[in-house]
């Protein structure tokens, strides 16, 4: 009797490798080994944000806390904005260039942005938007302060 019971059992278990065996051979275009797909050097376009201010044609990167303007028919790259410049914040647009250099897009921001029409020069409003960038700036620096620190951190605890 074990032998008929073992002869009924060897057709069960051959069946059981067999199929076990066929399901880790499925084909599976998405599965692309140990390895990885992408190589770690790929990267996406860098891009940096800056305000607009079509009407003065200034530029604001809150990233760095920089201005530019034009002075003389030349771009300048200032901390400080000249008084003569009035900001409002109606005025203002934002915009992604792929360069540090946002006015080598001057041209084309020139045509796409209008000016603001009911653009006047107000010495209140400027002044917000002045300790409204700066306040922008070192929120911006202090996020990117406690980037660092925990990056650094996460290091630490890792060794």
């Amino acid at each position: 009797m074990n032998k008929e019971r073992s002869n009924r059992l060897v057709p069960v278990f051959l069946t059981f490798l067999a199929t076990s065996g066929l399901t880790s051979c499925v084909y599976d275009p998405y599965y692309s080994g140990p390895y990885e797909r992408w190589p770690h050097h790929y990267h996406y376009p860098h891009y940096y944000d800056y305000y607009y201010y079509p009407t003065i044609d200034v530029y604001f990167r809150y990233s760095t806390g920089d201005y530019y303007y034009r002075s003389r028919n030349k771009w300048v790259k200032s901390k400080q904005l000249p008084l003569r410049f009035r900001l409002d914040p109606r005025d203002r647009v934002i915009v992604r260039v792929p360069d540090s250099k946002p006015y080598k897009q001057y041209k084309e921001h020139q045509r796409e942005y209008k000016s603001y029409k009911n653009y006047r020069r107000d010495s209140n409003i400027d002044q917000k938007e002045r300790q409204y960038h700066q306040k922008w700036h070192k929120e911006y620096l202090n996020r990117e302060q406690r980037s660092r620190q925990k990056q650094q951190r996460d290091k630490r605890l890792r060794r």
